[in-house]
């Protein structure tokens, strides 16, 4: 067997930059100061998020009393339906009665006009005074 190869050293690449490199090269702070405004920062996101989520809440809260009322104020709707028209066939009936009782005094009134001072002709149909025969009757 031969001698083994030597692989190439591996050259780094340029493009890699170490931590302190990058950090050195985009701020002039301390590292201190750098991880303290990532995380102030980070808070502020999560803190405005927060309040995001809250207005969330808040918002569906008000869905929901909405819809409740919305529902309750279906629920009385129907309720009043019925009764308008339970009230509205008490009218008809009463009506109907009002107008059958007019009707009948009406012809009560023809008839006790018809025996004031008059003879009855009603009693005994076709005959006069005296039970005597009307003609025509």
């Amino acid at each position: 067997m031969g001698k083994p190869q030597k692989s190439p050293p591996m050259a780094t690449p340029t493009s890699k930059r170490t931590r302190s490199e990058c950090s050195a090269s985009t701020s002039t702070i301390s590292p201190e100061k750098s991880y303290t405004d990532v995380l102030d920062s980070i808070d502020k996101k999560l803190t405005s998020l927060d309040a995001r989520l809250a207005l969330v809440e808040v918002l569906h809260r008000e869905f929901q009393a909405l819809r409740e009322s919305l529902e309750f104020s279906q629920e009385q709707l129907a309720s009043l339906t019925a009764e308008s028209q339970t009230l509205r066939d008490s009218v008809k009936t009463l009506t109907d009665g009002m107008t059958q009782l007019s009707r009948e005094n009406k012809k009560m009134k023809e008839t006790t006009w018809i025996h004031a001072g008059q003879p009855c002709f009603l009693r005994y149909p076709g005959t006069g005074r005296g039970g005597r025969r009307i003609h025509g009757l």
